[in-house]
């Protein structure tokens, strides 16, 4: 169906079920709430660090880039607390912090 607005149509703030537009994700991130209109692909929700990083950086972020959270607490999103790191180098990160 189309819609006029997204009042009409029940999206974000306007939907009676709207929380905030935050919510825990089942590995424990915290997701935010994208409209419609705003989306640079088809889902809803983004992960909260990936929108902090990009906007300290100024950019999107690469496919090959992740957020690291420094003190692997998932939900503590604060720039001081996250770094960018490459996907290799975040894997041996966390193979080598396993083998300890």
């Amino acid at each position: 169906m189309k819609f006029c607005s997204l009042k009409c149509a029940g999206y974000g703030k306007f939907n009676a079920r709207w929380n905030g537009g935050r919510k825990i994700d089942d590995m424990g991130y915290v997701l935010i709430w994208i409209p419609p209109n705003e989306r640079p692909g088809k889902e809803p929700y983004r992960r909260e660090h990936r929108l902090v990083m990009e906007k300290y950086l100024g950019r999107r972020l690469d496919f090959n880039e992740i957020v690291h959270h420094k003190n692997e607490d998932r939900q503590d999103n604060r720039i001081e607390n996250l770094e960018v790191m490459h996907r290799g180098i975040h894997a041996k990160y966390h193979i080598k912090k396993l083998q300890k």
